[in-house]
């Protein structure tokens, strides 16, 4: 849904879903570093499946932001489940440095994600980094930093940027996520008034959610909507469906580019009047 994304947004987003190569063509496990990224194999091999999060729905979160300075900070909170492991990118394009300079990087960003439990994961805290790239744990030397749990708990995670060095600001970045399942809780919950009559048709309507910029409404004869759910996207908050008789839930929820928030409370509706169907005369050739 990003029509014309960043380069730092390419970048994360492939970075993102890369994966590790180790332990490599030799099959030894001390030919890559169990260090990672590191000089070796970088961030590992590109993998479409994981970089654009096929196999479920929310698997996927992105952000891009219009630039940060010196001392600025940003932050995102995600709703995260547990089940795979939960990687965060961080990538930026940086401002062009001064040939011969000691160091490349000029602006310098900390990718930083604050566990349920308090506890503060740097970007790059287990990369094998060069003498000089690293200050207080944090990565001095790279325009790209990656966190990685790989067994999430269930909970909110901040995912938060720092400019730890901006010479030449505002500096943009992008972000990706990568997770069982990921819910943006900027994105509130839509509330689905109570459904009435017993159609076939049914008409639904809900207030519009600040940021949203599309909605995704689900309709199932289960309850938990483990079975025979269809969906449809509206860009608008309402949408008119026709239903053959029988009893339904439906749910919807609230979307933008970056990703979707929690589903709202489900309402049931009971359909009893059969939907009409026109029949069109079968027409024989000659």
């Amino acid at each position: 849904l990003h029509a014309t994304p960043s380069a730092a947004l390419l970048k994360a987003l492939l970075l993102n879903g890369a994966a590790s190569v180790r332990p490599g063509q030799y099959a030894t496990a001390d030919e890559i570093p169990s260090a990672w990224p590191n000089e070796v194999e970088g961030w590992g091999r590109a993998t479409i499946g994981d970089t654009v999060g096929l196999g479920g729905d929310d698997r996927v979160w992105l952000k891009e932001h219009s630039g940060l300075l010196g001392g600025q900070a940003e932050e995102y909170a995600l709703h995260v489940s547990a089940g795979e492991p939960l990687r965060v990118t961080l990538a930026w394009t940086d401002y062009p440095g001064a040939p011969g300079a000691a160091k490349a990087l000029v602006n310098d960003l900390d990718l930083q994600v604050i566990a349920p439990g308090g506890a503060v994961l740097l970007g790059n805290a287990d990369a094998n980094l060069p003498d000089g790239c690293r200050s207080s744990g944090a990565d001095r030397c790279n325009n790209a930093e990656v966190v990685e749990l790989r067994a999430p708990y269930s909970g909110i995670y901040t995912v938060r940027v720092y400019g730890a060095s901006v010479p030449e600001g505002p500096q943009p970045f992008a972000l990706a996520a990568r997770g069982t399942r990921i819910l943006d809780m900027s994105l509130a919950a839509p509330a689905l008034p109570p459904i009435t009559g017993d159609g076939p048709a049914i008409a639904l309507q809900w207030d519009a959610v600040p940021g949203a910029t599309y909605y995704r409404v689900q309709v199932s004869p289960s309850r938990g909507f483990t079975s025979d759910v269809s969906a449809e996207v509206v860009t608008a908050p309402q949408l008119s469906t026709v239903l053959d008789p029988g009893t339904y839930y439906v749910r919807v929820g609230a979307c933008s580019a970056s990703g979707c928030g929690e589903y709202g409370v489900a309402q049931v509706v009971t359909v009893s009047v059969v939907p009409e169907r026109a029949f069109l005369p079968e027409v024989w050739g000659p």
